[in-house]
């Protein structure tokens, strides 16, 4: 550990764009006392107070007039200023989640009575948003309308914050994947390590935190605060609601159904039938002024059809015979797929005295799901239900924590966060699975079952002393995850492959894979691992130093290390190729999975507000450097000798005996003759030099604030190296070729490179097909790496009115670009992996994370007669959509799922070649408007219903969506003249046949809320 005590010698810069010096679920208060001659007046004395909580704090104003409040919890305080000859100044105040506000008070001389209390002029400055940022306040949370009462669902109304196509919904922020954003409830980090997703979410967005128990909350991009690592995009800033003096709660029910939904934009009925949501959340005393608990539990349950509908007419195809007791036919028709979401919440709040301040925080979530396809919303598959799946995650989640006031300048606080999740998945279906690409596909899931629990220890300390006119601050963090009962048994019951339906009638597979256990293991044990832990430690040291009243100078440094879990048996093999580019070179095949004790994270910021006090205009710039953590699914820590896979593809003779649907026997002894067939074992490996990604980010802006309005500007640039390359089925990056060092100087030449760079490679002359392999003793060599790179720019305009005059909005504007030569299929639904196993430079381009215009708005309105109106809006340019070739053009043996290759076709145009960008063009725009009108009906002081109508996608715009696996596969040579966003008369965009993800047709949606 000879790194800590360089770390307690290193002097760096910090600037954060979240907090100036709190925690990251708490907020701070300062500014400074001034006389009726705007003189600072030294050792005046501020106390800051909440009647709810019971909450009190003093300090007096040092020689230049200033005070500060650290680590102050969201809510409502009122602030008093009172020095001998002048008159009592009081005032309210709001502390919000993350954030930092300057208040300038000014005393009156007092009058013959020196008790007089006066209003103060009050200017309060969000000095935090040097980056880009949006808060989620609890006018939002409460009356924004949410089909799932999903609360990250509003997250996705901050700037340039996307929702992933596809299945599991991920956020990204600041141009970065989704498995590189992070989750903070209440301080505690809330993401699996393992899948890069958060807590709870089982490759599916659903809600794991009551809506009603969520305060409010803050999504940061481009920085955030460097008491937080790990997370190169940016994060979601939760706070959960605490009890207070008052007895208040509430009582909901929304409904939806079917005769209250539009069929979608290809005709397609609903695939709800009934929606239900009911909640309650109760917050109460148990002892005034000290003791408070917070409950509130959420429950969705949703059922609808899920139709089978193939793509051929099987009627006349006769029964299958054993074990297929049925036809293709009866397999057609509509099954019942169901959600049943469930989530409880507590919160207890112990003031044990002004200056120490306890709370534990626990919620348990659970989501069952039958009829699970793999998708989003999906109401007609071309799959028979035996090839869904049945399951359930649950977990418990923790957070302890002790807030201790120490003297008037110091505040420490520890926070302890415990969690774990279960996740079996099991399939609906038992019988041999048989793909047939020109119909449908039945039978059991090929990777099914999986499990996957894991649990998580955090234990964080931070630490605030002021002093002067700074405001220093330092800590660390431990981050323990435990993947545990982790099992993958791939193909555990075959699946036959047929390329058509007259094939599958004559039983004439293509292709057949099994998966096997070796030595004697069946294939579930072969293929289960023992739990490993990934580790993170993390310190960090800032100081906020407040040059003049008007400009504040913020550095320090975070440092992160990791440590990986290690391969859990041998890779075998004699040589594989590392590096990369000219620096590629063979080496034995490394063993082990490196640790990165090297993510320094040196940054600084400046504001400085050049208006005058009641109309601030703010000019900040920040730079720094963040770092994330590698997901585990991405990190080979089974090994490579436990297990088999036979793919057998055009080659009748590793069929098994007897052909459909049998299956070889799933235990392998040592020189069974069937290794002959399965070949040379495939291996996963870690390059050597392989390290967590890294973020460059330089953010500069303005913003004008005038009474409760403030319009800003914001440019922000992240370049991004050390990208993850390989190591995922889809995005396979193989390495055990032949590397060429010439030029190709003919047509047809192989183990050469070609005009642009690209490695042509020879065909395996004792096989007939695939590379010939560099080490013949080793199948693909997939390499995990870490030499992919990016560059995005971003503007942001931004107009915000916090609550004032019975409405509040925020809206903004987005345009960036997005590029780099990596992908992740865990982040995208296109399954690019690198094209060439040196060269990975010719894949940069347009990235697939690339929006280029976002527009993002929501209004809360409250209207006399105690009617409310909220509306949001959403409007952005396509997502990047791929050009797969139809051929393997290099010969590495990397495809797109068996779809088809992953190399890109050659463009021939008069005088000029060259490769298709990997992303030509774009799946249509998007644009979704979603209303709510509400009218509480009092009958009470304190009580009241509330009616409810929701009405989602008002317009009813399509969101037309297609799947690149349907229609982005395009000859090798192209003769056209194809630019950046072209769409090419349907050859690479053809078949819209999807409703964009995360989207709905027009549905209405009515609900009820007692509150008290």
């Amino acid at each position: 550990m000879r790194i800590l005590p360089t770390l307690v010698m290193f002097f760096a810069v910090s600037w954060t764009v979240v907090a100036v010096g709190q925690t990251l679920e708490r907020g701070d208060i300062n500014g400074t006392v001034y006389d009726p001659n705007h003189a600072v007046l030294p050792n005046a004395a501020v106390t800051l107070s909440s009647a709810s909580t019971g909450f009190q704090r003093a300090v007096h104003s040092d020689n230049d007039g200033r005070f500060q409040f650290a680590q102050v919890p969201p809510g409502e305080y009122q602030l008093s200023a009172e020095a001998p000859g002048f008159a009592r100044a009081r005032l309210t105040v709001q502390s919000h989640v993350g954030g930092s506000i300057v208040l300038d008070v000014n005393l009156r001389v007092a009058g013959s009575t020196e008790t007089v209390e006066v209003a103060a002029t009050v200017t309060a400055v969000d000095t935090t948003t040097a980056g880009v940022s949006q808060l989620i306040n609890s006018e939002n949370v409460s009356n924004l309308p949410l089909s799932g009462r999903d609360y990250r669902d509003l997250a996705q109304l901050s700037p340039s914050a996307q929702v992933v196509p596809g299945l599991r919904g991920g956020i990204r922020l600041g141009g970065q994947q989704s498995d590189y954003s992070g989750l903070a409830i209440d301080g505690g980090d809330a993401t699996n390590n393992f899948f890069g997703e958060f807590f709870g979410s089982l490759e599916t967005k659903n809600f794991t935190v009551p809506l009603d128990a969520v305060q409010e909350f803050q999504v940061v991009t481009n920085g955030f605060a460097p008491e937080f690592g790990r997370s190169t995009g940016g994060l979601i800033n939760v706070v959960t609601k605490s009890g207070t003096n008052e007895v208040h709660g509430s009582i909901h029910d929304f409904y939806r159904s079917k005769s209250l939904t539009a069929d979608d934009a290809l005709g397609v009925a609903s695939n709800i039938d009934i929606q239900n949501q009911v909640g309650a959340s109760l917050g109460f005393p148990i002892r005034k002024d000290r003791q408070f608990m917070f409950l509130a539990f959420d429950r969705q349950v949703e059922h609808g059809p899920l139709v089978t509908k193939f793509s051929r007419d099987v009627s006349t195809v006769p029964p299958l015979g054993p074990p297929y007791n049925f036809t293709l036919a009866s397999l057609q028709g509509a099954h019942t797929q169901g959600q049943n979401l469930f989530s409880v919440l507590g919160h207890y709040d112990w003031q044990i005295n002004n200056a120490n301040h306890f709370s534990i925080r626990g919620f348990f979530s659970r989501n069952a799901t039958v009829g699970f396809t793999g998708g989003r919303g999906q109401n007609e598959v071309s799959a028979a239900f035996d090839n869904t799946e049945t399951f359930h995650n649950q977990g418990l989640n923790g957070v302890f924590s002790l807030n201790s006031v120490i003297g008037p300048n110091k505040v420490n606080e520890i926070k302890v966060l415990m969690a774990g999740e279960t996740r079996p998945r099991h399939p609906n279906g038992n019988v041999p699975e048989a793909q047939i690409n020109d119909t449908g596909i039945f039978g059991q899931r090929f990777f099914l079952p999986i499990n996957n629990d894991n649990g998580k220890l955090q234990v964080q300390d931070n630490f605030d002393y002021i002093f002067g006119k700074h405001d220093i601050k330092f800590g660390g963090d431990v981050d323990s995850f435990d993947d545990r009962k982790d099992l993958f048994a791939g193909w555990s019951r075959g699946t036959y492959i047929f390329a058509t339906l007259e094939d599958f009638e004559a039983r004439n597979p293509f292709g057949f894979i099994q998966g096997f256990g070796l030595n004697g293991q069946d294939v579930f044990k072969a293929n289960g691992q023992k739990p490993n832990w990934q580790t993170g430690i993390g310190l960090y040291w800032q100081d906020k130093w407040q040059l003049t009243p008007k400009i504040t100078l913020i550095y320090g440094v975070r440092w992160d290390g990791t440590r990986n879990p290690q391969p859990q048996s041998g890779t075998p093999g004699s040589q594989v190729y590392v590096g990369e580019g000219a620096g590629s070179h063979l080496v034995a095949p490394p063993q082990k999975i490196p640790n990165d004790y090297e993510q320094w994270g040196p940054r600084v910021g400046v504001s400085y507000n050049v208006g005058p006090t009641n109309r601030p205009t703010l000019i900040h710039a920040a730079w720094g450097l963040y770092y994330a953590f590698t997901p585990g699914i991405f990190l080979p820590t089974l090994g490579n000798e436990k297990g088999a896979t036979l793919f057998c593809f055009f080659n009748p003779s590793c069929i098994p005996p007897g052909g459909f649907p049998n299956l070889f026997p799933s235990t392998l002894q040592p020189n069974d003759p069937l290794f002959t067939a399965i070949g040379p074992p495939g291996i996963s490996y870690v390059d050597p030099q392989f390290k967590n990604p890294r973020v460059s980010n330089l953010t500069v802006g303005v913003e004008q604030g005038f009474g409760h309005w403030k319009i800003g500007a914001t440019y922000a640039y992240s370049h991004s190296w050390r990208l993850r390359t390989g190591g995922f089925s889809t995005t396979i990056w193989s390495r055990n070729v032949l590397r060429p060092t010439v030029s190709c100087t003919a047509a047809g030449q192989t183990d050469c490179l070609d005009q642009f760079g690209r490695a042509i490679l020879q065909i395996n002359p004792a096989t007939g097909f695939g590379p010939t392999p560099q080490d013949p003793t080793i199948g693909q060599a997939n390499e995990l790496g870490s030499f992919g790179h990016g560059n995005y720019h971003e503007f942001v305009a931004s107009v915000k009115r916090s609550f004032a005059q019975r409405f509040q909005l925020f809206s903004s504007y987005t345009l960036s670009y997005n590029s780099d030569n990596g992908s992740s299929e865990r982040d995208t639904d296109t399954f690019f992996g690198p094209q060439d196993p040196f060269n990975l430079n010719l894949d940069y381009g347009r990235s697939g994370l690339d929006i280029r215009h976002q527009f993002k708005s929501a209004i809360v309105v409250d209207l006399p007669w105690h009617f409310v109106v909220s509306d949001s809006i959403q409007a952005r340019s396509g997502t990047a959509y791929p050009a797969y070739d139809t051929v393997d053009v290099n010969n590495d043996g990397v495809s797109n799922q068996g779809f088809g290759s992953n190399d890109r076709p050659t463009v021939t145009t008069p005088g000029k070649s060259f490769l298709l960008p990997r992303y030509p063009t774009r799946q249509p725009g998007y644009f979704a408007t979603d209303l709510r009108i509400s009218k509480e009906f009092r009958f009470h002081e304190h009580y009241g219903v509330e009616a409810m109508v929701d009405l989602f996608n008002l317009t009813n715009r399509g969101n037309l969506y297609s799947n690149p696996d349907n229609s982005a596969f395009v000859p090798d040579q192209l003769t056209a003249t194809p630019k950046q966003g072209d769409i090419f008369s349907g050859t690479v965009f053809g078949k819209r046949d999807q409703i964009s993800p995360g989207s709905t047709p027009f549905a209405a949606q009515f609900g009820l809320r007692f509150n008290f």
